[in-house]
């Protein structure tokens, strides 16, 4: 029986939907002709409703190393000056300045608006600070806790007694740790943006390969002052060095108690929502690599080079191919066997059990995956096979299939149409 499923599997691949990463997927039949801009996509609501630029500041040089970081966070409405004419780009970055900015970025600008509206009304000890509804956002999805910043926790809500401690600079390790727990925040309130939150819990999905593996030690070597980072915040930095958002200076330093200046933050910022700009060493070692031909390249509806839809799916179809399962009675034998990856690709596969028509992953290869096998109990399967690029994660194919224990085989289209 497993042999013949495998081949139902492989063969019923040809008609699966296998779309580009570039598409905007969606849930319900009533948006189905909504169009999203790409910088939409990454920024929700926190897009600019003008476009602005970095000319506007009288103190920024157009020549300044960090102008173009400035000008990309300024017309995506990410950052504000401390004035309509000034940046002040040698001046320091609060906390309260860094909860703003992580909660445009993560798309959440309405919901720290209604939240803050909510503190007022409860009466609570700070709640007209201009930040509260940022921190309170922050608290919300893990990102800071009780006692961060001075802040303490009524009723599940911010109080902010201590202003002084949200309003002083900020330092390099805790702009460190804010940033790597704002990609690990794992919450409803966080939906996914460019893919199913059944493919990705982490809507963000601003991770270096979509996720962590054991190359994130080997980044202490780059850190020349390694032991002078607070114990508590030493894998958050080697996080942050992992997915190219800090990089040390010339003399291989961390430096974790200098302030962050506002020209710096606006480096780390533009790095994270352009994962292109980023710098960083790669120690993943993707096996039997293939060259994939130039010719089989598109550039899709944003100016972004993508595989042709019908390459990749032709990717994903032998992935599929490997995919054993073998009904024995009332549990299910589930395999997989990795094979060739494409240069620059990787394919991530994930496992889901369906109970009571909630699906719950139970399984998912890594990086480096190697062959592995499981039992469930379930009598449906549902298995997500990814083509994501090894530079930033982006997803360039799906197929997705839902598997009984009778061998049939269901696929669905996730993505809408490329544009081209």
């Amino acid at each position: 029986m497993r042999r013949k499923i495998k081949k139902s599997i492989y063969a019923l691949c040809a008609c699966a939907g296998f779309l580009s990463a570039g598409l905007t997927p969606w849930h319900s039949e009533a948006a189905e002709e909504q169009i999203y801009q790409a910088s939409e996509l990454v920024f929700g609501n926190a897009v600019a409703e003008e476009q602005l630029s970095a000319e506007k500041f009288s103190d920024i040089d157009k020549n300044s190393w960090y102008y173009s970081y400035v000008d990309l966070l300024v017309k995506n409405g990410l950052i504000k000056g401390i004035s309509d004419s000034e940046y002040s780009p040698g001046g320091t970055f609060t906390a309260a300045e860094c909860s703003a900015v992580i909660t445009r970025y993560l798309g959440l600008e309405q919901y720290a608006s209604e939240r803050q509206k909510e503190l007022i009304n409860s009466g609570k000890t700070g709640s007209n600070q201009w930040y509260s509804g940022y921190m309170q956002t922050l608290y919300d999805t893990g990102i800071i806790t009780e006692g961060s910043f001075g802040i303490s926790i009524s009723d599940g809500m911010v109080v902010i007694s201590e202003p002084e401690r949200c309003t002083s600079p900020i330092e390099r390790y805790q702009f460190a740790s804010l940033i790597t727990k704002s990609f690990d925040t794992n919450t409803e309130l966080v939906s996914a943006k460019s893919i199913y939150p059944e493919v990705c819990n982490n809507g963000n999905n601003l991770i270096t390969g979509g996720k962590y593996d054991d190359t994130v030690s080997m980044y202490e070597s780059e850190i020349a002052d390694f032991d002078e980072i607070p114990e508590t915040s030493r894998n958050d930095v080697l996080k942050a060095y992992y997915n190219g958002i800090f990089n040390g200076d010339e003399y291989g330093n961390f430096n974790p108690y200098s302030l962050l200046t506002r020209a710096e933050m606006s480096k780390v910022i533009a790095v994270i929502i352009e994962p292109a700009l980023r710098i960083r060493t790669e120690y993943r070692s993707l096996s039997d690599l293939c060259r994939i031909p130039e010719s089989e390249y598109i550039t899709d509806g944003w100016g972004e080079k993508t595989l042709d839809r019908n390459y990749g799916k032709r990717i994903l179809e032998e992935a599929a191919g490997r995919i054993g399962i073998d009904a024995k009675g009332s549990s299910v034998d589930v395999s997989y066997t990795p094979g060739n990856a494409p240069e620059g690709y990787f394919i991530d596969v994930r496992f889901y059990e369906n109970i009571s028509s909630k699906y719950t992953e139970i399984e998912r290869t890594d990086i480096s995956a190697t062959e592995f096998s499981f039992v469930t109990g379930t009598s449906s399967i549902r298995v997500m096979l990814m083509l994501r690029n090894s530079r930033d994660a982006k997803i360039e194919g799906v197929l997705r299939a839902d598997i009984s224990a009778d061998g049939s085989v269901v696929y669905s289209d996730l993505f809408k149409p490329v544009l081209q």
